[in-house]
């Protein structure tokens, strides 16, 4: 069982209604392989974190770094876990600006400012830390 960690950019031309339908062809898709995991969206910015077999979820990252309806993507962490976190979603979309005020503010403290706005973390543990708060908002994992 393998965690892959990642992050990247929307093009401006995909809204929230497209994000829905990705994350429904995903949990189509990751039913298949045996694929979990949970899509965080915050602006533009998307951090998403998969867990599966490694070669199932080789193969999807190399889908999502040349899928166009994103750029920049970046490889946070890809690495060995004991079980899954998100074990019950196929794949969960969650818009940060949809999530309470107090979630808001906690999870506001993970992300680092760049350009005088937020971003979704890159850090590994500030990843996995917005993640957890997220599951745990938005009920079982």
């Amino acid at each position: 069982m393998h965690q892959l960690i990642y992050k990247s950019l929307l093009n401006a031309e995909i809204d929230w209604v497209e994000v829905v339908e990705i994350a429904e062809q995903a949990r189509h898709n990751n039913s298949i392989h045996d694929i979990t995991g949970l899509l965080i969206t915050y602006k533009s910015q998307v951090l998403q974190i998969i867990e599966g077999s490694h070669e199932p979820l080789s193969n999807l990252y190399l889908n999502i770094a040349n899928d166009t309806r994103h750029s920049n993507v970046q490889l946070i962490k890809f690495t060995p876990i004991n079980k899954r976190n998100f074990g019950k979603w196929k794949m969960k979309e969650i818009a940060f600006e949809r999530m309470p005020e107090n979630i808001q503010s906690t999870l506001r403290l993970l992300m680092p400012i760049e350009d005088n706005q937020p971003h979704l973390p890159s850090e590994p543990s500030k990843a996995e830390a917005m993640s957890t708060i997220v599951a745990a908002a938005t009920s079982e994992r």
